[in-house]
């Protein structure tokens, strides 16, 4: 995933945060292996999408989100100084665009959770004070939440289903109550994707 770490490479520090995954103080729940809890908590991904119209995704990396909200992603030192926006991507979250095109340098740095207008159109979810994070339920990743997901959450719950699947939205690696309702009032609330 990290192909590009190293001195020929443009470092850039983000900061997000889960609502499903969220327990409160700045830190969410570690979700990769809740029986062995670390500072691990999810894969995610970033992209960086043209600056202009058509806005293609030109660039992709994964990294080991923590629990602390903090990530670190590499790409191709030749990024560095141009203009793109981020994309933010989750196995079971709506995904978020940057409100605007930032210019990236080695180390940048940029923090989703200070604000709601952070994200295109303000698509986030307000956790506590002075903390945002992705809105949780998109199980299926077609870019909305609606009642596909909630279907499905709804049917894993009632079978008592267990592991890390993305219909998992608290982390805890078991579809039940929980998860069934951050879907079911998420759902409500006719959430998709919002982008340039």
């Amino acid at each position: 995933a990290d192909e590009f770490t190293g001195i020929c490479a443009t470092l850039v520090n983000l900061k997000a945060f889960i609502q499903g995954f969220y327990i409160g103080g700045g830190m969410m729940r570690s979700t990769i292996n809740p029986a062995l809890p670390t500072s691990d908590c999810d894969t995610l991904i970033l992209q960086l999408a043209q600056s202009t119209s058509p806005y293609t995704i030109l660039f992709t990396d994964t990294a080991i989100l923590q629990t602390n909200g903090n990530a670190q992603f590499y790409f191709p030192a030749a990024v560095s100084g141009n203009n793109y926006f981020l994309v933010l991507k989750h196995r079971n979250a709506l995904k978020v665009w940057s409100a605007n095109a930032v210019t990236l340098t080695n180390g940048f740095s940029f923090d989703f959770s200070t604000s709601a207008n952070q994200a295109f159109a303000s698509n986030q979810k307000l956790l506590e004070a002075g903390i945002h994070g992705l809105y949780s339920g998109d199980a299926n990743q077609d870019g909305i939440i609606n009642n596909t997901d909630y279907t499905e959450i709804e049917a894993m719950t009632q079978n008592y289903t267990s592991g890390y699947y993305s219909h998992d939205l608290t982390g805890d690696h078991q579809i039940e109550s929980a998860d069934f309702s951050l879907i079911e009032n998420n759902s409500l609330l006719l959430l998709n994707v919002a982008q340039p």
